[in-house]
C-alpha cells in the first residue's frame, strides 16, 4: 500500500506540474487550475446551467456562482438566457475561454501519449480497464 500511495503522490505531483507549467504562460496569467477545470466541465457538459454545474461538480450553487462570475467577468466564458425559461441562463465557452480549454486539453492528450508510449498495447488496455473500474467506484466519486 505504501508503494501505491508513493506513486499516486508523485503522479498527482507531475500533472499538478504539467498544468501549472501552462498556467504560467501568459494566456494563463489569470486563471487558477481550479478555473480551469470549469471551463472544462462546462465545455464537457455542452451549455450546462449553473445549476447543473453545480450538481456534476458536486458544490453548492453559491460557490459554483461565485467562480462563473468571475470567468464572466474575465471573458472566458458566457451566460444565454433561455427562450423557454427566461429565469435560466446556459454556460457557453467565449472564444478565449475555448482557445485556453484546448490548451489545457492538450497537456491531458500529452500525458495519454506518454502512457501509450511507456506501455504495451495489452498493458495499456489493462491500464485502461484498471483505471475505468476505478473511476466508478464511489470513494472517487465523493472526492470531486
Amino acid at each position: 500500500m505504501k508503494k501505491l500511495t508513493v506513486l499516486i503522490s508523485e503522479l498527482t505531483r507531475k500533472i499538478w506540474e504539467m498544468e501549472d507549467f501552462l498556467r504560467r504562460s501568459p494566456e494563463f496569467y489569470d486563471l487558477s487550475i481550479t478555473q480551469m477545470y470549469y471551463l472544462e466541465a462546462i465545455c464537457l457538459n455542452n451549455e450546462p446551467t449553473l445549476t447543473y454545474l453545480a450538481n456534476i461538480l458536486q458544490l453548492t450553487k453559491s460557490t459554483v456562482t461565485i467562480q462563473v462570475e468571475k470567468l464572466v467577468e474575465k471573458g472566458y466564458i458566457k451566460k444565454v438566457r433561455s427562450e423557454k425559461d427566461r429565469r435560466s441562463s446556459a454556460l457557453q465557452l467565449s472564444k478565449k475561454g475555448n482557445n485556453i480549454n484546448k490548451m489545457h486539453h492538450k497537456i491531458h492528450e500529452q500525458l495519454a501519449g506518454a502512457l501509450q508510449k511507456s506501455l504495451t498495447d495489452t498493458e495499456l488496455k489493462i491500464f485502461i480497464e484498471i483505471l475505468n473500474k476505478f473511476l466508478q467506484k464511489e470513494l472517487v466519486r465523493k472526492f470531486k
